[in-house]
């Protein structure tokens, strides 16, 4: 539930400061052992794991739904501050 309400909370940083975006797409995040990953391979990641379990556990549609808002908020909706360059 707590990653929901986060993730919801990137939804609206990302709606109300446009260098948010930037900042989020530039992240790179870097595991304990693993790849360098960007918040989009994160997300994706997250996602799919969510989808194969969505089957088994109902309660897990409402993640998979707010990784996937997130996802579209950050790839089909450029912030003004992008539209400019």
């Amino acid at each position: 539930m707590s990653l929901i309400v986060l993730l919801n909370l990137m939804e609206t940083l990302v709606l109300s400061l446009p260098a948010f975006q930037t900042v989020i797409l530039a992240a790179r995040l870097t595991a304990v052992e693993g790849p360098v990953l960007s918040v989009i391979d994160l997300l994706q990641m997250l996602l799919k794991d969510q989808m194969s379990l969505s089957d088994a556990h109902a309660h897990l549609d409402g993640l998979a739904d707010e990784t996937m808002n997130l996802l579209e908020l950050l790839c089909f909706h450029p912030s003004p501050e992008s539209l400019r360059q």
